[in-house]
């Protein structure tokens, strides 16, 4: 039996094109493609944190070193598994508001303000 890399919390999952999807916050509101990693990545790098992919012993598929504001994620992840795995991480970073873009601050305030369990 295959170990499910990601934790499993039922009332989590929603769906997205008839597939599951772990995280409430962007299923109904973006695509998981590269573009949307990409914008999710500009957000922490606006707010000086640097998003690095490296191979690792994660037990939840990322690291972070909130002194050196380095987020260490997983490179083995799917692309959903990195973008579900940023969204997670958001509320607990130090996410500097002011220093945000507008088109950055409107994404910040639609991925912050849908709750997990929606």
């Amino acid at each position: 039996m295959r170990q499910r890399t990601t934790p499993f919390y039922p009332h989590l999952w929603k769906t997205l094109y008839g597939k599951p999807c772990l995280t409430g916050y962007i299923c109904d509101a973006m695509k998981y493609n590269q573009p949307t990693l990409k914008k999710i990545e500009d957000i922490l790098g606006e707010s000086g944190y640097v998003v690095r992919y490296e191979r690792g012993n994660f037990q939840s598929g990322y690291c972070i070193l909130q002194q050196k504001k380095v987020v260490v994620l997983n490179k083995f992840l799917t692309l959903e598994g990195r973008i579900n795995t940023l969204v997670d991480l958001m509320p607990i970073l130090d996410i500097r508001f002011d220093s945000l873009t507008r088109d950055s601050q409107q994404l910040y305030e639609e991925i912050m303000s849908k709750p997990a369990d929606e």
